[in-house]
C-alpha cells in the first residue's frame, strides 16, 4: 500500500510514465506482472544487508532507513534469476559524507559489490552506473537538483543490454551494457544516509497473442412466399357473379 504522504509524488511520476493507447483489431498488447513489492509496514525480512546501519523506522509511515554515512551500504532482495525487469523505489537522501556520494536503487545484482545502479548524487546529477571489481563506472548521467530530506522516485529498467533510468517518472538516462544479464534488486547508499520506501519490481512483459475480432456473417432471410388465395395478408374473394342461391 502506498502511503498518503507520498501519493502526490507518485501521481506525478505515473503521469509522466502513462501513455494512452487505442486498441484496434490485430494490435498487440502487454501487461507487466509484479515480481516483488513492499512498503516495509511488515518489516524488512528477506533483505540481505552489507555495510551501514539498516532499520525500519517511522517517517510519517514505515520506511527502510540506512542511517550511517561512514561506509558503502547495500541491501539486496529478490531472485538472482530475474533477467528483464524494472525496479523502482522512493528515495530520500538525508546526509552525504564527502564528494561524489550517492543513494539509489540496484538492479541485476550478482553480489553486494557487483550490480547496476541508478542513484541521486551530491554532485548535482542522477547517475546510471555499474559497480564491479573496478569500482563504480558511470554509464550515463543527467543534471538534477538533489536536496536533502526530499523524496524522489527512481526507476531502473533492464531489458537485454539496454538500461534506462527514470527520475520522478521522466526518462533521464539510457545506456547499453552487457556485463550482467540477471540478478536481484537492492538499495544503495554510498557514504550517505537515506530512507527508502514503496519498492516495486515488475517484469518486462512480452506482447500477448494477437487478437482479432471475428468478421460478422450477415444473412438475409428469404422473402416470405405468398399463400395461395392471399395477398398482403388479406383474404381475396372470387371474381365474377355471386353464386346463385340453392333451388327450393
Amino acid at each position: 500500500m502506498l502511503h498518503k504522504g507520498r501519493r502526490a509524488l507518485l501521481a506525478a511520476a505515473l503521469a509522466g510514465a502513462v501513455a494512452t493507447a487505442l486498441v484496434f483489431v490485430g494490435v498487440q498488447s502487454a501487461q507487466a506482472a509484479t515480481l516483488f513489492s513492499t512498503d516495509f509496514t511488515g518489516g524488512a525480512s528477506g533483505w540481505t544487508r552489507s555495510g551501514g546501519s539498516w532499520s525500519v523506522v517511522t517517517d510519517g509511515s514505515a520506511v527502510y532507513r540506512q542511517s550511517g554515512t561512514g561506509s558503502d551500504a547495500r541491501a539486496l532482495a529478490g531472485s538472482s534469476s530475474w533477467t528483464d525487469y524494472s525496479v523502482q523505489a522512493l528515495v530520500k537522501p538525508t546526509a552525504f559524507n564527502g564528494s561524489a556520494r550517492h543513494a539509489g536503487v540496484i538492479a541485476r545484482a550478482q553480489s553486494t559489490s557487483a550490480y547496476y545502479y541508478l542513484a541521486l548524487t551530491n554532485a548535482g546529477d542522477v547517475r546510471l552506473g555499474r559497480r564491479g571489481s573496478g569500482g563504480h563506472t558511470t554509464l550515463a548521467s543527467a543534471a538534477a537538483t538533489v536536496s536533502l530530506n526530499t523524496w524522489y522516485r527512481l526507476r531502473l529498467e533492464a531489458s537485454g543490454s539496454t538500461l534506462r533510468g527514470f527520475l520522478n517518472g521522466q526518462l533521464v538516462a539510457t545506456a547499453t551494457d552487457s556485463a550482467y544479464a540477471s540478478g536481484s534488486i537492492g538499495l544503495a547508499s554510498y557514504y550517505a544516509s537515506a530512507s527508502f520506501d514503496d519498492v516495486l519490481v515488475t517484469d518486462s512483459a512480452g506482447p500477448s497473442p494477437t487478437t482479432q475480432s471475428p468478421t460478422p456473417v450477415v444473412t438475409t432471410p428469404p422473402a416470405p412466399q405468398p399463400v395461395p388465395g392471399q395477398a398482403d395478408g388479406h383474404a381475396t374473394g372470387t371474381t365474377g357473379a355471386p353464386a346463385a342461391p340453392p333451388s327450393p
